[in-house]
């Protein structure tokens, strides 16, 4: 554990860290319990190496309920190289994972690797006081930056690369009329049928479930203790089950005919309505109109999505009242 806390003052990275302990062959501690079974000598990654650097218990200490308390047992490294090694890891922070939930990004979930074909995620950092925004690729933050040839990308330059694409689409009747050709060529929305079988089924259990309630009602001790707790699981499953039956119906577009007009005159009152929308609602814009960001070391390529269309121009209407009012 030593050598982990000297290598990340040299090294100054935990992820280089862990390159260098996977380079020497060096694995996690191995657990072995009393039945036999056999946990950890795996190889290091990033978070193993910071889980290792922020454990109190290497300078004598213990923390319970967030509570640091001093331990009868004798530190490893010493208190002034613990702080050091916290002062490299508050000037590397990057918030990503569970951080990156908080925070709004209008591209997240959208945007894919070029090079490696993983998810390219948001992600902030703090230099001298000042955050700065970029999306970079998953591979890289998990397994390395050396795994993956694509280079972070400023958040602010590739939102709006994307966003000039979408108002472009809004924009000009001959690029609406080519993606109107291309919705109509790849069909129906294919989850469309998936989802209406997934309602006939649980439309079916929910009347199974009804049925058995209602035979339980019927007989000579309904109010006996067995009767009443099975009928509290049946009516939890009732209740359970017409929670995803609202969720899927809300999801289920019912079909109808998009003429050509209708989708060129939607899309350009989109455009002059964009200035005015809440991050939230451009989030929504592009959810429902771009299936993909694929970026590469040359290129963006947005990709928009088949039923796309057809969902925005129903959206339109208290969009477009806004600039009206």
């Amino acid at each position: 554990m030593k050598r982990i806390f000297k290598l990340s003052l040299q090294l100054q990275s935990c992820q280089k860290v862990a390159d260098c302990l996977n380079g020497e062959g060096l694995r996690t501690k191995v657990y072995r319990t009393k039945t036999g079974k056999q946990f950890g000598g795996e190889r290091w990654s990033a978070r193993r190496v910071y889980d290792t650097l922020v454990d109190e218990k290497y300078i004598g200490r213990i923390v319970h309920k967030e509570v640091s308390y001093p331990g009868e047992h004798q530190a490893i490294v010493s208190e002034d190289v613990f702080k050091r090694v916290h002062e490299i890891l508050k000037e590397n922070r990057v918030y990503t994972h569970k951080h990156q939930t908080k925070r709004f990004a209008l591209l997240r979930r959208l945007v894919y690797c070029g090079e490696c074909g993983s998810l390219i995620m948001p992600a902030w950092t703090n230099n001298h006081g000042r955050e700065y925004r970029y999306y970079t690729c998953s591979k890289k933050v998990k397994s390395g930056y050396g795994k993956c040839g694509l280079p972070s990308i400023p958040a602010g330059e590739l939102e709006k690369i994307v966003v000039e694409q979408l108002r472009s689409l809004l924009r000009h009747p001959d690029v609406i009329a080519h993606t109107f050709r291309e919705v109509c060529a790849s069909g129906a929305e294919t989850g469309q049928a998936d989802k209406i079988s997934r309602l006939d089924e649980l439309r079916g259990r929910r009347h199974q479930s009804e049925q058995a309630a209602r035979s339980l009602l019927g007989l000579n001790d309904p109010e006996s203790s067995l009767v009443q707790s099975e009928l509290k699981r049946l009516n939890g499953e009732i209740k359970s089950l017409e929670a995803s039956i609202r969720s899927i119906e809300s999801n289920v577009t019912p079909n109808r005919t998009i003429e050509l007009n209708e989708v060129i005159t939607s899309l350009q009152q989109l455009d002059p309505v964009w200035e005015v929308l809440y991050p939230a609602e451009r989030r929504r814009v592009l959810e429902l109109l771009v299936k993909s960001v694929t970026v590469t070391k040359q290129s963006v390529e947005v990709r928009f999505l088949p039923n796309g269309i057809e969902q925005i121009i129903d959206e339109l209407a208290p969009l477009s009242e806004r600039t009206n009012g």
